[in-house]
């Protein structure tokens, strides 16, 4: 099942999609919470916004990345 057009412009996964894409079909669908919130634990909560009723959102990360050197 793939994510439709408007989820995927506003850069919002489902937990089904997240569920089908990320981990194997052996996984439980609470996976995908418990390291929603194991990544929010360690990188924090800023990092990863919830989207009630849509999913998950990841948080503009441009201040991580390295500028390039000219």
């Amino acid at each position: 099942m793939s994510e439709p057009e408007e989820a995927r412009v506003a850069g919002v996964f489902s937990r089904a999609g997240l569920l089908g894409k990320v981990f194997s079909a052996a996984d439980q669908p609470g996976a995908v919470d418990i390291y929603v919130h194991y990544i929010r634990r360690r990188a924090g909560r800023g990092i990863i916004r919830t989207v009630h009723g849509a999913g998950y959102q990841l948080e503009d990360l441009l201040w991580i990345r390295p500028t390039p050197t000219g």
